[in-house]
């Protein structure tokens, strides 16, 4: 280095999500759901929450979304601890699309969507033009524009769950949580919706999704949280976490992995 020159050193991003010895158990008295959980999950990426049923992965989601608060460890989204943080402020950050949702009011799809919007509005502010464009352009990502002014309640399964994403989207998130984002969509809008992770990953959003299915995760993920009876059994790279024997571990089962590209794996039974 020449003599009189400084280097100087930007401070690294903090992860989107980083967890640090989260332990959870529904009551005082009740049996661990998740225990000593310790992950990052860095900004800009897709990452898969994967493992079968009863594992902990929505239970994790709602930790991150601030829902439910941790027994032991910590929880920050871009280094700033949730604890503390008011839902306004977590709703200009995080949002999320559960796998479903009761609707007890009739609302156009339109209306719907536009409750993504309630953290950008100041208290009894009425949605304005601004947000208005933003929840057409939702609908429109999602392909049900034609939907709306139809009443929420009166559409199909799949298209209420895109009414779902397309509220989530409104948020303008920066991190994007999925519960099961596939779980009631046919073949094409499931593809839909893969294509949109893709799309929000390129737009930087961090997306992270829950799923029970190992190829979703290999389709639609850069990165793979894979649990097993409440604890973090491996995380990392799709194709590093999704072994024949990690995979087969978790759903206490015999599976095949069976690679179909660099990153792209199918899993046989």
């Amino acid at each position: 280095m020449d003599e009189g020159m400084t280097t100087v050193y930007e401070p690294e991003e903090p992860a989107a999500v980083r967890l640090g010895g989260v332990g959870f158990a529904f009551g005082r008295s009740g049996k661990p759901v998740l225990r000593n959980l310790s992950l990052a999950i860095p900004g800009g990426t897709i990452s898969a929450i994967l493992g079968p049923n009863g594992v902990g992965k929505t239970t994790l989601l709602n930790l991150i979304l601030g829902w439910l608060r941790p027994r032991e460890g910590s929880i920050t989204l871009f280094g700033r601890k949730t604890a503390g943080t008011t839902r306004r402020e977590m709703g200009r950050t995080i949002s999320l699309v559960p796998q479903d949702e009761h609707i007890p009011f009739e609302y156009t799809t339109l209306d719907y969507v536009l409750l993504g919007r309630a953290p950008h509005l100041g208290p009894l502010q009425a949605p304005g033009a601004a947000d208005l464009n933003v929840a057409w352009e939702a609908l429109e990502r999602v392909g049900i524009a034609h939907l709306a002014e139809r009443d929420v309640a009166e559409t199909s399964g799949g298209e209420k769950q895109l009414a779902l994403v397309a509220r989530a989207l409104a948020q303008e998130p920066r991190i994007l949580l999925m519960d099961e984002p596939t779980a009631h969509l046919d073949l094409k809008n499931r593809r839909r919706i893969v294509d949109l992770i893709h799309q929000l990953h390129r737009d930087g959003v961090t997306v992270v999704f829950t799923t029970h299915d190992p190829e979703l995760a290999s389709v639609a993920a850069e990165r793979v949280i894979l649990l097993e009876g409440g604890h973090l059994l491996a995380e990392g790279p799709v194709r590093q976490v999704m072994t024949e024997e990690n995979l087969s571990r978790a759903f206490t089962m015999d599976l095949r992995v069976h690679a179909l590209s660099a990153d792209r794996t199918v899993v046989l039974w």
